[in-house]
């Protein structure tokens, strides 16, 4: 049974400043087994849209003793801009 929770927080979070921006850091509290915990991280790592920043160690959830929590802190990576002569959407 897959049973991933995901609880995304942005209000309070801290930001840092990348490249004259402002960008936010995601908190996430993910729940499942430890195997199910694993698999998504590693495809989150893999993913080059995010960068994952922080990871807790496993968490005990009450309730069921197969469950464990984690808590992450993921950044959206900033787009690389091509300078291709594309500008809004409309070649040049």
């Amino acid at each position: 049974m897959f049973s991933l929770f995901f609880a995304f927080t942005i209000g309070e979070c801290p930001l840092v400043k990348i490249e004259k921006k402002m960008m936010p850091v995601l908190k996430i509290r993910l729940q499942g087994t430890k195997k199910e915990l694993r698999w998504f991280l590693k495809g989150m790592e893999r993913d080059s849209r995010y960068e994952v920043e922080n990871v807790s160690t496993f968490k005990p959830c009450d309730g069921d003793a197969r469950f464990r929590r984690l808590y992450v802190n993921l950044r959206r990576k900033e787009k690389k801009q091509s300078g291709k002569g594309v500008t809004g959407g409309v070649k040049t």
